[in-house]
């Protein structure tokens, strides 16, 4: 009926993991909120990351500008 207790190394494995996907993850949105601090992308890209993606229209934006503007504002910093 109840399954044996996961031994220390298994419980250490898994909060590695899940630490570092939530590392991983603050990276993703941190870098999200400079795109939209430089207007290169929309609030929603934040939040709303699948919905703004899909929601695009490549045909009506110069994706390489975007990326030379994000640049230009990185290399600020640097």
């Amino acid at each position: 009926m109840f399954s044996e207790p996961n031994s220390a190394e298994d419980r250490r494995n898994a909060r590695s993991s899940r630490r570092r996907n939530e590392r991983k993850s603050s990276r993703n949105k941190h870098a999200r909120t400079i795109c939209t601090k430089y207007n290169i992308a929309k609030k929603d890209f934040i939040y709303k990351t699948t919905q703004y993606l899909n929601s695009l229209n490549i045909k009506d934006k110069d994706v390489y500008e975007n990326i030379k503007e994000l640049n230009k504002a990185i290399e600020k910093y640097i």
